[in-house]
Order: C-alpha cells, then sequence, then structure tokens
C-alpha cells in the first residue's frame, strides 16, 4: 500500500504580505538528488521529495524543513507515511493554522468527525459509489481561490490511502516559473 502526503504553497506575488518568493534556480528538467530532499518532477523549482520520517514524530526542525521545501519548491511529498485522519490534522496544525473549508463548498464531502478534512474520492464516507456523475475538481484550479485575496497563504494537505501506479489525473503548475518565463511588459 503506498501512502504519501503532498503539500503545496499556492503562487503569490512577491508583493503579498508572506508571499513565497521564486527560488534562483535553473530551468534543468528532472534532475535528482539533494542532500535529503530529492526533487521529482519536471522542472528544477517545483516538486522536492523530503525525508522527515515519521511525521507524527516530527520536531520543530523537521516542521521548518518541510516548511522551508514547500516555500522553494511548492510541491513537497512525504513518502511512507501512514496517517489516521486525526494524525492527519495534527500534523497540519504543526505547520501553521487548521482551516475547515465552509459548509458550502462544492466538494461537500467532508471526513465525519473531522471537518478539516475534505475527501476527494470516488466513494462516500459509507463506502458506497458516487456515481459517474460525481467527479470533482477535475479541472485546473487553485485550491482556496474562493477566500479573500489576504488569506490565500496556505497549504493544502494531500493524503492518498489508495493511489492507481500510474495516472491519478492530479497535476501541479509551476506558476512562479511560467511568470518568470514570461517576456517584460
Amino acid at each position: 500500500r503506498m501512502l504519501l502526503a503532498v503539500l503545496f504553497a499556492l503562487a503569490a506575488s512577491s508583493a503579498e504580505p508572506g508571499a513565497c518568493a521564486a527560488p534562483d534556480a535553473p530551468d534543468v528538467v528532472n534532475r535528482r538528488g539533494w542532500d535529503k530532499c530529492e526533487r521529482c518532477g519536471g522542472s528544477e523549482r517545483l516538486g522536492a521529495l523530503v525525508n522527515i520520517g515519521d511525521v507524527r514524530r516530527a520536531d520543530a526542525d523537521a516542521v521548518s524543513r518541510v516548511l522551508g521545501a514547500v516555500r522553494d519548491y511548492g510541491v513537497v511529498v512525504l513518502r511512507g507515511q501512514d496517517l489516521t485522519r486525526h494524525e492527519q490534522v495534527e500534523f497540519t496544525a504543526k505547520l501553521g493554522e487548521v482551516v475547515a473549508l465552509p459548509g458550502s463548498f462544492e466538494g461537500q464531502d467532508p471526513e465525519p468527525g473531522e471537518p478539516a478534512i475534505q475527501r476527494v474520492t470516488n466513494f462516500w464516507a459509507n463506502g458506497t459509489w458516487k456515481g459517474a456523475g460525481k467527479s470533482f475538481g477535475q479541472y485546473w484550479h487553485q485550491d482556496g481561490q474562493f477566500w479573500p485575496r489576504s488569506h490565500r497563504h496556505i497549504l493544502s494537505m494531500l493524503y492518498a490511502s489508495a493511489a492507481p501506479a500510474t495516472g491519478g489525473q492530479t497535476g501541479f503548475a509551476d506558476l512562479r516559473g511560467a511568470l518568470r518565463a514570461l517576456s517584460p511588459p
């Protein structure tokens, strides 16, 4: 069973308070290996595999490493985690304030007993299939885009308890890299 946690920071202009500045890294595709952090993705700036061990035992230094990697690489993968729903929320709280989505959120599938977790799955909490017409979020979007601009500096944590060997249809775009690649106005 493959388990992983993914965190990503929303792209933000460096002029905004708390914004993530783009790191100075050359555009190299699929470079691997870097101390205890392995880049895994399509660009030097997007994606890092960070090993901090069991996140339930993460101390302040480990949390700082994760947050630094999120700031620098946008998407961070923490492999090999086996967490209960409550432990997911506890780890999220180590990273910052836990934010529950509003009741009017389009997905309308919160985890029973853990309102801070929004289930993104083909099955309802009781195990029944949602049906062919119940896909959610299958379009390019920015998590938290509905929040006021001053509250968009959030991290989203995705926890896969089951993942297909290929596909999965989750993608991430390096908007900081795209902005840097634009020609001057």
